[in-house]
């Protein structure tokens, strides 16, 4: 057995996280797992003083380092539990020496991003791909809560997809206008313009949702969707069951933008006071693709999200399996109309399908040639994946399948084999893109460990 690295107290800084662990056994309070900065090796000579400390006691993760093994008799004084956390601990330590000082170079996260392959294992024709990148999954806990132990302590599920090309489209998206919805909220709060600045902030005021018209190479700028879904699950691959309802909360070319939508925040009420959002915790990375199938038939054309995961690397985890992001998946996706036809007296005002959702000033306002596609219907196919670019697009996920290959004849493969050997693996791991990007406002011990808080 590797011998575990010994954490190192040092003063608070920026860290991947706010993640705490308490070890099972052991009057040492120092043996948690880090995620913060690379601090030189020495032996403690002190436990961490109050301010290094979480509210419940705990011991910060962002005020710990490990970089020097333990002497094997030391080592074997602690539980089983912490070797495995020691070893994350590594991971950690190695993708942190990639970045300097938390400021990451977009075109080397561009360029560093793998999408992955996809191996055709039947002759099929009548599946296309329309756009490819990567996929990943967060959770959230409950407000004021320091720890999620279970699906109960959950209070959101994210999805964010960051298209690395859209095949067919040399390689440009089109997307809302940078001035609405909540990306251009927070780009005039970024140039000091407040919320209310007239002109596109009080065509802001009418409508919430994501409107106008912007291209993007996507090979050349990041474009990255949050995608809220409504259950904080996905539905299950393996069952047939009634569609999942999600929407599109954020769609933006900054990173900092995804970032201010994970991290931890406290905010006030005028009933409760001060309330604490905790830090989203990250679940799932990998590659995905969005696919347009044909089957042929009296089938209809439609739209799948077919993804594989890369970490964790040994298959799906506690919040992972309850979470039903399994190791590969493809859904169905349906666009929900935001303009639908009336409902013939029906009362709920839902626009069909009994999913209320988002209230009209939320919704997106898309552009006439997406408008289109939905002709007189209620839902459509998510063709083009452009309707995905726009805040306020609701979504329907549908289980198809948690094996792509046997259901379209399409293998995906990641940056991670499954036979390859767990150092080679840690050593993809300590690479992860999800960490690098969102490692230092996201909690990333459940991705890497498959375990709750």
């Amino acid at each position: 057995m590797e011998a575990p690295y010994e954490p190192v107290a040092h003063p608070p800084g920026p860290g991947l996280g706010s993640s705490v662990f308490q070890p099972e056994t052991s009057d040492d309070p120092t043996i948690v797992l880090l995620s913060g900065s690379t601090t030189k090796a020495r032996r403690p000579e002190a436990g961490p003083d109050a301010s290094s400390r979480t509210p419940s006691g705990h011991v910060r993760a962002d005020v710990c380092t490990t970089t020097r093994p333990f002497s094997p008799r030391r080592a074997a004084a602690y539980p089983p539990r912490f070797h495995q956390l020691a070893s994350i601990n590594r991971i950690l330590h190695h993708c942190r020496q990639d970045a300097s000082n938390n400021e990451l170079s977009v075109k080397r996260i561009l360029s560093a991003m793998g999408q992955g392959k996809e191996v055709q294992t039947r002759a099929d024709p009548k599946v296309e791909i329309q756009e490819k990148g990567d996929i990943f999954f967060f959770y959230r806990p409950k407000v004021d809560k320091d720890e999620a132990h279970g699906p109960d302590d959950v209070q959101r599920m994210y999805i964010v997809l960051r298209p690395d090309s859209a095949a067919a489209r040399a390689a440009v998206e089109e997307k809302q206008a940078p001035s609405s919805g909540k990306e251009g909220s927070k780009r005039r709060r970024r140039d000091g313009e407040g919320d209310q600045g007239g002109g596109a902030s009080e065509e802001q005021g009418h409508h919430q949702g994501g409107h106008g018209k912007e291209e993007v190479n996507v090979e050349e700028r990041p474009l990255l969707r949050l995608v809220v879904m409504g259950k904080k699950s996905l539905p299950d691959p393996a069952k047939h069951s009634r569609p999942y309802w999600g929407y599109v909360e954020l769609v933006t070319t900054n990173v900092d933008d995804i970032k201010d939508a994970l991290k931890e925040e406290e905010y006030s009420t005028a009933t409760r006071g001060k309330r604490r959002r905790p830090a989203a915790r990250a679940l799932g990375e990998g590659v995905y693709r969005i696919l347009k199938h044909e089957p042929g038939g009296r089938r209809a054309a439609h739209t799948h999200l077919v993804y594989k995961l890369e970490l964790p690397t040994r298959g799906d985890g506690e919040p992972q399996e309850a979470m039903n992001v399994e190791p590969e998946a493809s859904f169905l996706v349906q666009v929900k109309n935001p303009n639908p036809p009336p409902t013939g007296g029906r009362r709920g005002g839902d626009g069909g399908g009994g999913f209320r959702g988002l209230q009209s000033k939320r919704r997106a306002a898309f552009p006439e040639h997406l408008q289109g596609v939905f002709g007189g219907r209620r839902y459509a196919a998510a063709d083009p994946p452009d309707m995905l670019n726009y805040e306020g697009c609701e979504l329907l996920l549908i289980a198809a399948s948690d094996d792509v290959e046997e259901e379209l004849g399409l293998e995906l493969e990641g940056e991670v084999g499954e036979e390859e050997e767990v150092e080679e693996q840690q050593r993809v791991a300590g690479c992860s893109d999800l960490v690098k990007m969102f490692g230092e406002v996201a909690d990333v011990k459940p991705l890497l460990s498959g375990s709750w808080d």
